[in-house]
This record gives structure tokens, sequence and C-alpha cells, in this order.
């Protein structure tokens, strides 16, 4: 937010965005894989205990 509003030449202006929402992206997916991943072992430690 504050990179796009100072006023900066067109190459940084062009590349902080791009570098921000690459960033933003990875860390969704590891965010998001992270969560699925312990949902899964969560999910399995249930299921094992419910046929014990």
């Amino acid at each position: 937010m504050m990179g796009q509003e100072e006023p900066a030449g067109p190459s940084e202006q062009d590349a902080r965005p791009a570098r921000h929402g690459a960033g933003s992206v990875r860390v969704m997916f590891v965010v998001i894989g992270s969560l699925m991943v312990v949902a899964c072992l969560v999910g399995a430690v249930m299921a094992s205990g419910l046929t014990r």
C-alpha cells in the first residue's frame, strides 16, 4: 500500500506489486496446504481413535 502511494519510477512500481502479489499467492497456497495436511492428520487420528 505504502509503496504504491509513494511516487517512484515505473520500474519500481511495476516490480513491487508483482512481487507482493506473487508472495501473497505463495503464502496463501502454503497456508491452505498446511491446513489441509493438518486436517488430514487430525481426521486420521480421529478415525483411528473412533475405530479403536
